[in-house]
């Protein structure tokens, strides 16, 4: 093929001639390097919107790991890394939660834990001069 027809042939077939040239300067043949579309490329992200993107992704999956973040949106891994360490991943949120409900007693002083509770029992100052009066009750009875 002369360099007319692989111009022309490429544009045919969709192929920038460009493409096709390089493609036969690495050893391809003239018919695939001008048959053979190229690659498609993802698409761009405006200025302002790889955070949304990355978000919103993270919105509908919360326990996404970056890298998979990064593929889904075709964002760079660093990137994703870098948004995510900022707020917190979701996956770390979930498990401070968790771990929140678990060592409830540990976060509320034993004060604070009388105080709020709501037992049916009454509390335990009562009882223990319920038990002296009574005490004192029993003794004056046996005298």
């Amino acid at each position: 093929m002369k360099h007319q027809n692989i111009t022309a042939a490429a544009k045919a077939n969709g192929v920038n001639p460009t493409t096709a040239h390089n493609r036969i300067a690495r050893g391809w043949t003239p018919e695939v390097a001008t048959s053979k579309p190229a690659r498609p490329r993802k698409p761009k992200l405006a200025y302002g919107q790889k955070a949304d993107a990355v978000w919103a992704y993270l919105v509908t999956n919360p326990l996404a790991r970056p890298s998979e973040v990064a593929k889904a949106t075709g964002v760079s891994y660093g990137y994703v890394y870098n948004l995510m360490s900022k707020v917190g991943t979701p996956r770390e949120v979930f498990e401070a939660e968790a771990a929140a409900k678990v060592n409830v007693t540990e976060d509320v002083s034993l004060e604070q834990f009388v105080k709020d509770d709501t037992s049916p029992f009454p509390p335990t100052k009562l009882l223990v001069g319920l038990v002296i009066a009574l005490a004192l009750v029993g003794l004056a009875l046996l005298s």
